[in-house]
């Protein structure tokens, strides 16, 4: 197949991303051009590319870059809508113009002056869901219809049900994947806890607060690290780096340099993740299992998919409010989490370590980029 792959600008496509969009791209890109399809990545200049496939910049920087020009010192959110409006405006403008060397579009971005204009195409599309189905997709379905030629692939089961405005002929549900192998397995881990992800608290907040306090709570040792997103400085330095202190610390990670996250979330005892929002998928929850780490999370979106209660991690009820399930843990919320770090912390090493390779077991049998690619093949062919 020749395929035309169109992914996010806050971040460079690379296996090293710190963004789950973007790794999930590079994995997609890598894995399509060693099964001989060629690919066309549009993408932020530099990105990911491997013999197969070739970046096409839509941006010679990445979008953060630009918000230091005085352009954006006032109404920068607007200002900043405005310019990624532009910019996948023009990128629909070069697939349009080259579609007739294409089989198929992938679209990785989701962004409306982008996705609700791919009718226009003369190409089929693949719409790849990395957010929750109420983030935009129902509001611009009611305005103007869904193209009739883009299908939405939902990695989680909970999007695909809770997306009733779309027909079935317009959504399939193949879970996200990794190259497990390339992250290396840790049968013991250590006695700390982590938390990985991006501070983003505003609209894909991933707990980093309620992870810093139960480590306190529970007097264990938490390694939290990640990317500080702009919008949720302020938010940061008020909330978080007051309770860094003790055995409780916070590195801060740079877009640009590459860690290793088989030493970060390998080197672990459990990986705390207290979603505050309905997680469409949560590449990182894979990641750590790959690496043996077991994952605690509360159960929002697509955890309860993903992490087998008991075997693979623990799952916490949100609230007493809103139960979404009958779990090991019986508390919910925030004395939920720290009952379900003390309930790990009491396991015998033989029953932790089992939990351990249960978790690289699970990625390798239903998360790997293999299973993955194999479920996407199949709708190529369909397609």
């Amino acid at each position: 197949m020749r395929l035309a792959v169109i992914a996010g600008v806050d971040k460079r496509v690379s296996l090293e991303s710190k963004g789950g969009s973007e790794v999930w791209a590079a994995q997609f890109v890598t894995e399509a051009a060693k099964r001989g399809h060629t690919v066309d990545l549009y993408a932020v200049g530099g990105s990911l590319e491997v013999p197969g496939s070739r970046v096409v910049p839509i941006l010679p920087q990445t979008l953060p870059t630009y918000l230091d020009n005085t352009y954006f010192s006032s109404n920068t959110s607007q200002r900043k809508e405005q310019l990624m409006s532009t910019v996948y405006g023009a990128a629909l403008n070069q697939i349009a113009a080259r579609a007739g060397a294409y089989d198929l579009l992938i679209d990785s971005v989701a962004y409306p002056s982008f996705s609700f204009n791919t009718g226009t195409l003369s190409i089929p599309a693949l719409m790849v869901g990395h957010f929750p189905v109420d983030f935009m997709l129902e509001f611009y379905q009611q305005i103007f219809g869904w193209p009739e030629r883009t299908t939405v692939v939902f990695p989680s089961k909970y999007q695909y049900e809770h997306a009733t405005f779309l027909e079935e002929r317009h959504k399939v549900h193949i879970p996200h994947g990794i190259d497990e192998r390339a992250l290396r397995f840790s049968p013991k881990g250590s006695n700390t806890m982590v938390w990985m992800s991006r501070v983003h608290h505003t609209r894909m907040d991933k707990g980093l607060e309620d992870a810093v306090l139960a480590a306190h709570s529970t007097g264990r040792t938490l390694r939290a690290s990640g990317i500080v997103e702009r919008s949720s400085r302020a938010y940061f330095e008020e909330r978080i780096q007051p309770h860094l202190y003790g055995t409780v610390s916070f590195v801060e990670q740079s877009p640009d340099v590459a860690i290793d996250k088989s030493d970060v979330l390998g080197n672990a005892k459990i990986c705390l993740l207290p979603l505050k929002w309905e997680e469409a998928f949560g590449l990182i929850i894979i990641e750590s299992m790959a690496c043996g780490t077991p994952v605690i999370a509360y159960a929002r979106g697509a955890a309860p998919e993903i992490i087998d209660d008991g075997v693979t991690g623990l799952l916490v009820n949100p609230s007493d409010a809103d139960v979404r399930g009958d779990f090991i843990i019986k508390k919910a919320g925030f004395e939920g989490l720290c009952e379900a770090i003390q309930w790990v912390y009491g396991l015998d090493e033989a029953s932790y370590l089992r939990m351990r390779a249960n978790s690289r077991e699970k990625v390798a049998e239903s998360y790997s980029i293999g299973v993955m690619m194999d479920g996407y093949e199949k709708l190529f062919a369909r397609m």
